[in-house]
Order: structure tokens, then C-alpha cells, then sequence
């Protein structure tokens, strides 16, 4: 099973308040396509979580033509790109019911000991994911530039952001940006969204949020007495909060 899709309609708790799916509820689904299709390729939670591995992902990157609206049917597709040691690209397109595009993007997922927390090369947990060919190869996401930021407030990490791998969810850095950026809250829909995760966060965890603009993107920096993640959110019709 070399593309993996699955059907969706974007629910209520999906959607925001203009009947659109949320950022984070686009990358959850990508998330679920991605773990459903390792099942499927028998790298599942057999082979993995119940061995003490976790898959993790570390960076994403996705353009994002329009987004799907309320109660709308999407595809959504997934396939893999060849293994490189430690890490695992995976691309992503997600299509309306007549197969025009909506978005697409790539990711690099990797595998973590869980007691370690130490990342775990391929031959190492003797898991094997087959490269799809066929397909094509999107470009993979890289480091994000920050240039000049400015701090904007603190945050702690809250029990209900947790998720099974006792780190914070990578889904909800998304809401995270949004809240603090507030482009989506005025109805600016996101063209290009990615994400860099340096360093987990556990429960209670407090880091300083950095704001900065580069390139026509919004750039959001977490860090303590080190960095945690790097996020960058483009916008149609602009991004800055005083436009």
C-alpha cells in the first residue's frame, strides 16, 4: 500500500468561526493519515509503541491552496519518501471530492526511545518503510530563519495539551501561533504553515513567546533556557497584527 488516502468532512469541532477547518485540525488530520498508514504498512503500534519507540515528527511544511470548508468532503493522501538513517519523509496532498488540490506538503518523522528520549536510526529499530517511486517527491521541509524577534508573553504548557507521548501535541502549536498571532481570528486564511520542533515540552513547562516577520510570513519562536520550536504562518491579505 504505497499511497495511503482517506475520506473526511470537516465536523463542527473542526471548523472556526468562519466555517473553515483550523490549522491545527488540517495537521491533526495529517497526523492520523500518517499513523493509519503505518498500520497499514505493518510499522504500526505492534512494531513501535508497544517496543518503548514513538513516532515523532520534527518538521513540517505545508501550502495550503484553500482551506476545507464545513461539513465539506476532502481526500486526503499520504505517501513515503526514502528512509535516511534517523529520519522519515512523508508527503501529503489533500484534495476536494473532484481532485482538485487544496493543499500539499511533506514532513520528517522519526523514531524516539521513549525512556531515552534519544532519536533511533532505522537498522537500529529494525523498521523498514518502503520508499514510494510512483509518486512525486515534494520538497521536504527545512531549518526556518527567525531574524529579529520581539518577546510577547509567557505560556506554560496545560495538562489537556499533552498527548499520548507525554509531550506536548504537535497539533496544538498551531492553535498556539494563531492565538498569538490573531490573523486567523480575523479571518486571514494561512497559505503556507511550518513548523520546526527543536526540544519537547512537557506538562507545566513555561517558555517566552517571540514574534518576528520575515519575508512576508509571521515567524513564532518558543524557547526557555533553551528553544523548543520555530513556526512560520503566511497569510493571504497580510500577517502583521497592526495591518
Amino acid at each position: 500500500m504505497s499511497v495511503y488516502s482517506i475520506r473526511r468532512r470537516v465536523s463542527s469541532a473542526e471548523a472556526d468561526q468562519y466555517r473553515r477547518l483550523r490549522t491545527s485540525a488540517l495537521f491533526g488530520l495529517l497526523q492520523l493519515v500518517s499513523v493509519e498508514h503505518c498500520e497499514a504498512l505493518g510499522v504500526g503500534r505492534a512494531r513501535t509503541l508497544d517496543r518503548g519507540f514513538l513516532w515523532v515528527v520534527t518538521m513540517q511544511d505545508v501550502w495550503i491552496r484553500r482551506m476545507p470548508r464545513y461539513e465539506e468532503e476532502m481526500d486526503i493522501e499520504t505517501w513515503t519518501g526514502r528512509t535516511q538513517h534517523s529520519l522519515f519523509p512523508r508527503y501529503y496532498r489533500v484534495s476536494d471530492v473532484d481532485g482538485d488540490m487544496l493543499a500539499q506538503g511533506s514532513a520528517i518523522w522519526t523514531l524516539v526511545d521513549s525512556g531515552s528520549r534519544r532519536m533511533l536510526s532505522a537498522d537500529t529499530c529494525g523498521i523498514f518503510v518502503p520508499a514510494e517511486t510512483e509518486r512525486e517527491a515534494l520538497p521536504l521541509p527545512y531549518p526556518i530563519l527567525c531574524g529579529q524577534t520581539e518577546r510577547v508573553r509567557s505560556f506554560t504548557v496545560p495538562y489537556s495539551y499533552v498527548d499520548m507521548n507525554g509531550h506536548m501535541s504537535n497539533v496544538r502549536y498551531f492553535d498556539v501561533a494563531e492565538d498569538l498571532l490573531g490573523a486567523a481570528s480575523r479571518g486571514l486564511e494561512p497559505q503556507r504553515v511550518s513548523a520546526e520542533y527543536v526540544s519537547e515540552l512537557t506538562e507545566g513547562d513555561t517558555l517566552e513567546l517571540y514574534v518576528g516577520h520575515r519575508e512576508g510570513a509571521c515567524i513564532v519562536l518558543g524557547k526557555s533556557n533553551r528553544e523548543h520550536f520555530r513556526m512560520r504562518l503566511a497569510y493571504a491579505g497580510g500577517e502583521r497584527k497592526d495591518d
